[in-house]
């Protein structure tokens, strides 16, 4: 894709992860979102799928996604699962959507994963909630910290061609995010230098689209990591 075409705001923020989730049928977003923000579905191949979360836009923030399933935080109220749930049968998705109780509502700050593993704050590994999210997402569980930060789901984004990961990660988990994953991955940052790539960016097996501070440098490394460029 061209520099400029894949290039997104919410409303002037480049931090567009926070602000939609997606795998490589569906994209969520929120209602709120303004029209130029739903062609990024166009990009990824999907469709989009418009609700809230806690009343707010902030959907890449409370919700994780694979192949297999959508976990949200507990602090989505029930009315908002009903119209998640009635979104996605509309878009032709009958994916297993699990609201979690657990002390992160930030879900998407803690877990990364693709359809083969999940990546998951180590202050989970003594939470119940690891099996729910191993059972949902029909992945396997590593829980560790990435160049020294627990909020691994910042620091990691994964699809099921590659991933990229804070600059600062270390050979050992870079070994280990290859095995979990089963792909290999790389390093690089979005919007201008930022190392928490994956709230810059919204990405799954087929395209990536990433914040318009985001560099061309940055773009390619982006895609090269996440097997996107062949």
């Amino acid at each position: 894709m061209s520099d400029q075409f894949g290039k997104f705001t919410f409303y002037g923020n480049p931090f567009i992860g926070f602000y939609a989730r997606t795998n490589n049928e569906v994209t969520l977003i929120g209602v709120s979102a303004p029209d130029k923000f739903t062609r990024m579905a166009d990009l990824l191949g999907t469709k989009i799928v418009k609700t809230t979360f806690a009343e707010s836009p902030l959907i890449g923030l409370y919700c994780v996604m694979n192949s297999n399933g959508i976990i949200i935080s507990e602090v989505v109220e029930d009315w908002e699962v009903d119209l998640l749930k009635k979104s996605l049968k509309e878009a032709g998705s009958d994916i297993n959507v699990l609201k979690m109780r657990t002390n992160f509502t930030a879900l998407g700050n803690n877990i990364a994963l693709n359809d083969s593993g999940a990546l998951i704050n180590p202050d989970f590994a003594n939470d119940d909630t690891a099996k729910e999210i191993s059972d949902v997402l029909q992945v396997d569980i590593e829980a560790r910290t990435i160049a020294g930060y627990k909020t691994v789901g910042a620091a990691v984004a994964a699809t099921n061609k590659g991933f990229i990961t804070h600059p600062h990660i270390t050979e050992e988990e870079m070994d280990a995010l290859k095995s979990l994953f089963k792909v290999d991955g790389g390093v690089g940052t979005a919007n201008g230098g930022m190392p928490f790539v994956s709230l810059g960016i919204v990405a799954n097996d087929k395209s990536v689209v990433f914040g318009d501070l985001t560099t061309g440098f940055e773009l390619h490394r982006i895609e090269e990591s996440l097997g996107l460029i062949k």
